[in-house]
């Protein structure tokens, strides 16, 4: 029997219509010559889920399955499925995402070829048009460096391939459930370097109206209260950095988000601790925000921004 050499980590949720297409997609990349486990932990699904992958667990003796009793959040069940890994390598699939048929020999062939990494990225399938499109779409692949994902000049989602010791060090913050750019970012400094290859290894349904990107939207006190979080964990981890590679105007934009998120909260003796602090750093707040602060009516704005969200993202 060979090493474990690649983990699949999966969190999931409530996805009994594609948690089967998930584990299918993992079982076609098993052969004799590398080491594959897949990683399942359900988040106190409430459907028929965790039904569906024991059933398919007792017949396939590569996946190792948990279960939380009650929803602790998607990095929750990440963290988790990471704690008992045993590969020299993670890969985080999604639940609502699978991959391609020949994803493990590609991915296993970008690392044998470019041994020095301990971070791969891939492209996701729905942004393939976006960076064939890229200037730079000649390059199959590209190093990136922590300060491209920093200065936001590189964003949104890739198929992730870690050291698994690296994911054990930086644990996924729990505390905002979601918002996982938070840690990767910490990752990132950590490893220095990673190589980006334009090969697309999983599906991914991005476009879900389960998707638990719609956590961020901030249509209520819950999800408000989750942003708020994460921006202040956000400026207090990297607004060292940010100034030192002169990405203020980063810094600045943050800092007015998370006084947004204090008004649409009515905190308004927050609000004006972090004005004063803002102050000190230069940051002008807009016109807009000034009035909403200065006539107390975060309450109005907050109905107003949950129209104008509910209307944006009707489709979603």
């Amino acid at each position: 029997m060979v090493d474990i050499l690649y983990s699949i980590i999966t969190p999931v949720y409530n996805r009994d219509d594609c948690i089967l297409r998930c584990m299918e997609s993992v079982s076609l990349q098993i052969n004799d010559s590398i080491g594959i486990e897949h990683i399942i932990v359900d988040d106190g699904s409430s459907d028929n889920t965790y039904s569906i992958i024991k059933e398919y667990a007792s017949k396939n003796p590569h996946i190792q399955h948990h279960r939380f009793n009650q929803n602790k959040g998607t990095n929750a069940a990440r963290n988790y499925a990471i704690s008992c890994a045993k590969g020299v390598f993670c890969i985080l699939l999604d639940s609502d995402d699978y991959f391609t048929p020949e994803a493990i020999k590609n991915i296993e062939k970008v690392r044998i070829n470019n041994p020095n990494y301990s971070h791969y990225l891939f492209t996701p399938s729905y942004r393939e048009e976006l960076i064939n499109t890229n200037s730079n779409s000649h390059l199959l692949q590209k190093e990136f460096q922590y300060k491209d994902f920093l200065s936001g000049s590189i964003s949104g989602d890739f198929t992730h391939v870690i050291k698994t010791n690296v994911l054990k060090k930086f644990p996924f913050l729990e505390s905002v459930r979601i918002q996982e750019y938070l840690t990767f970012l910490k990752i990132y400094r950590e490893e220095g370097k990673l190589l980006f290859t334009n090969y697309v290894v999983s599906i991914i349904e991005h476009l879900r109206h389960d998707s638990v990107t719609k956590e961020t939207l901030r249509i209520d006190d819950r999800r408000i209260i989750l942003n708020k979080a994460g921006l202040l964990y956000y400026i207090k981890n990297y607004k060292d950095d940010l100034k030192k590679f002169h990405f203020d105007y980063i810094l600045k934009k943050n800092y007015v988000r998370l006084f947004e998120n204090m008004l649409l909260l009515s905190q308004y003796d927050e609000a004006r601790n972090l004005l004063s602090t803002m102050n000190k750093e230069n940051i002008h707040l807009p016109f807009r925000m000034r009035i909403v602060y200065f006539s107390k009516t975060g309450w109005l704005y907050k109905r107003m921004l949950k129209f104008y969200l509910k209307w944006k993202y009707r489709n979603w």
